[in-house]
C-alpha cells in the first residue's frame, strides 16, 4: 500500500536538482580533467624527443604540424565527451543547454592545453600540474560559486569568479550544469536575477570563453612558434 496524501514541495525538489547537478559537475571535473594531461604529455614528449623537430627539418609546413594535431586530440577527446553526453541525457537530467558546452570543450581545451605545454620543460610536472588545476577549478570551484551566488553578500564574488575560473575550458562545463540544475532554485532564492541561458554570465558566456579559447591560444601558438621559425629559415 502506498500512501502519498502530498505532491512534494517545490523547494525540495529545487534542492534535490542542485544537488544532483552539482554530483554530476564534480563527477564530470575528475574524468575530464584527465583529458588535458594526455593532451599535454604528448605535446612535450614530441618536443623533449625531437620527434618534432626531426619533421620540422624535414620539411613538414609547421602549419600543417599544428593543423594535424588539432584534428587529431579534437575527435579523440571527442569521443569520451560523447559518450558521458549520451549518459547525461540517458538519464534524463533535465539539462537543455548542456550539449553545447560539452561539444565545445575540445575546440577550447585543446588549443588551451598545447598553448600552456610551452611553459613547462617535464611532461610529469605538466601533468599533474594541468590535472590538479583542472580538477580544482572546474570541480570545486564550480560548486564554490553555486554557494556565494544564493549568498545575498556574495553575488557580486560569485560573478567575478565565474569570469576568472573560465580561463580554465572544463569550467565552462561544469559551470553549464551547475546552472541548469539550479535555474528553477534561483526562482526562488533570487528572483531578480535574469535567467535568461544566453546571457553572458550564464550558458552564453561559457559557450563564448570556449570559443575564445581556441582564438587566443592558437594566436599564442603562432607567436610562440616564430624563433623555431627563423631558425628553420621560414
Amino acid at each position: 500500500m502506498t500512501n502519498d496524501p502530498h505532491p512534494i514541495p517545490q523547494i525540495i525538489l529545487n534542492r534535490d536538482g542542485a544537488s544532483d547537478g552539482m554530483t554530476l559537475s564534480f563527477m564530470i571535473a575528475i574524468g575530464f580533467s584527465l583529458l588535458p594531461a594526455s593532451i599535454i604529455s604528448h605535446a612535450i614528449q614530441e618536443r623533449n624527443s625531437g620527434l618534432k623537430h626531426q619533421q620540422l627539418i624535414s620539411g613538414m609546413n609547421i602549419f600543417a604540424y599544428w593543423t594535424a594535431n588539432y584534428i587529431f586530440e579534437i575527435i579523440k577527446t571527442e569521443l569520451p565527451i560523447l559518450l558521458s553526453l549520451g549518459l547525461v541525457y540517458a538519464f534524463d537530467e533535465g539539462l537543455p543547454m548542456v550539449w553545447r558546452t560539452f561539444l565545445l570543450l575540445p575546440v577550447g581545451l585543446v588549443p588551451f592545453t598545447f598553448g600552456i605545454s610551452f611553459f613547462f620543460g617535464q611532461d610529469s610536472s605538466a601533468m599533474s600540474t594541468v590535472m590538479f588545476v583542472n580538477f580544482v577549478i572546474a570541480g570545486l570551484g564550480g560548486i564554490a560559486v553555486f554557494i556565494l551566488s544564493i549568498i545575498s553578500q556574495t553575488y557580486y564574488v560569485a560573478d567575478i569568479l565565474t569570469y576568472v575560473f573560465r580561463l580554465v575550458p572544463i569550467f565552462s562545463v561544469t559551470h553549464t550544469i551547475n546552472f541548469q540544475s539550479t535555474k528553477q532554485a534561483y526562482e526562488f532564492l533570487r528572483p531578480e536575477m535574469d535567467l535568461d541561458d544566453w546571457r553572458w554570465i550564464h550558458s552564453g558566456g561559457d559557450i563564448a570563453f570556449l570559443c575564445l579559447h581556441f582564438i587566443f591560444w592558437s594566436i599564442f601558438i603562432a607567436l610562440a612558434e616564430m624563433p623555431a621559425l627563423k631558425k628553420l629559415n621560414w
